[in-house]
């Protein structure tokens, strides 16, 4: 019985767990993080520090992304659009950093929230990057609405003919 829920079950567990990190996330870069506080600070050497809009838009793309992870809703696209903006992450801020980069601010942050981006190595976005990964190859499963709309159109594979028993050989009688 196991056996046959892991394609339901391990899907499920996978984009409640990434959604609730990213609406976590997103939801700290719009709702709680106060105007001119710049969550992206602290990024690679040399690296163009995004315009507000854009962060705005990577906060956005958490929040809704996560959201779409969390009832299943076109998960493969969710997952790739937040998969890319974990390699944006790696690339701008947390790349030029150890894979597990231990900082000086752990458990503060100069905004008070208890958290800073500039103390993390990029492992965090390689795990998110990979869990995101396995969802595209994985799909939704089908206790998501991209089963409901999409999974119940798909073409069945045709079944197996019932086996048939082996031609009866003819006995031979003897004629009198």
């Amino acid at each position: 019985m196991v056996e046959a829920l892991k394609p339901t079950l391990a899907p499920l567990v996978l984009r409640l767990c990434l959604a609730t990190i990213f609406i976590s996330h997103g939801y700290f870069k719009i709702a709680v993080a106060p105007p001119g506080d710049h969550w992206f600070e602290g990024g690679a050497a040399g690296a163009p520090v995004p315009s507000p809009t854009l962060q705005l838009m990577v906060a956005w793309g958490e929040l809704v992304g996560g959201i779409a992870l969390g009832v299943g809703l076109l998960t493969r696209l969710a997952a790739l659009g937040l998969g890319i903006i974990q390699l944006g992450a790696v690339a701008l801020i947390t790349g030029s950093r150890d894979f597990i980069f231990i900082g000086h601010e752990i458990g503060s942050s100069p905004s008070g929230h208890g958290f800073s981006f500039r103390t993390v190595g990029f492992e965090y976005n390689a795990a998110l990057m990979m869990m995101c990964l396995t969802l595209i190859i994985l799909g939704s499963g089908r206790l998501s609405i991209d089963y409901l709309i999409f999974g119940r159109r798909r073409i069945t594979p045709p079944v197996a003919p019932p086996e048939t028993a082996p031609p009866v050989k003819p006995t031979h009688a003897a004629h009198a």
